[in-house]
């Protein structure tokens, strides 16, 4: 079992670099890469799952394969709704520049299509992460550094958005960090 977790951990460690990676060379390619450095979660707070993620089955149980599908089926739908109808529109309305999406086209670019699927499975491993047992004390380390990723999605809308902080932004913060702190205190008591 331990020789599974670790391959685990090492195939999660490189989601984050493999993620960032692709989105700078479609980036490039495409002309946006200042609108990728303007992204404040792809170029900063993803990064946070560098730690998180290969930490994550040493802090919870691997979940069953149900958990899993099911999981990834609602990461899926809330992840297309997100990246292809509300931001998508936010950007056309903008009219500026972005790197996830083309514009002209009115669809996501190829290094919006990356994000896409790693948000799709960091979704998912958030919701396995929130859904497990607390087994030992890594889960509240893990927690604290979901928080913070939750957290800096203030200061990232705020630098994508010039100054604007979007409401579903907002409330992508607040009810993460209000989940996380919900579920400590039902299974501390």
């Amino acid at each position: 079992m331990d020789k599974i977790k670790l391959l685990i951990a090492l195939i999660l460690v490189i989601l984050p670099i493999l993620s960032f990676t692709l989105q700078y060379y479609f980036s490039k390619k495409a002309g946006t890469l200042k609108a990728l450095r303007k992204h404040g979660m792809v170029f900063y707070s993803d990064w946070i799952f560098l730690i998180f993620n290969p930490l994550l089955f040493y802090a919870i149980p691997i979940p069953s394969l149900q958990n899993l599908i099911l999981f990834s089926l609602f990461s899926i739908l809330v992840n297309i709704w997100l990246h292809f109808n509300l931001w998508l529109n936010v950007h056309i309305k903008e009219k500026k520049k972005a790197h996830m999406y083309d514009l002209i086209n009115k669809k996501l670019s190829n290094a919006g299509i990356v994000h896409f699927l790693f948000s799709v499975v960091q979704l998912t491993l958030m919701l396995i992460f929130l859904f497990s047992p607390i087994t030992n004390s890594l889960y509240f380390y893990e927690a604290a550094i979901l928080c913070l990723f939750f957290l800096s999605i203030i200061p990232s809308s705020l630098r994508i958005h010039d100054g604007k902080l979007l409401k579903s932004d907002l409330f992508g913060s607040i009810f993460g960090v209000f989940c996380i702190l919900i579920k400590l205190l039902l299974q501390t008591l």
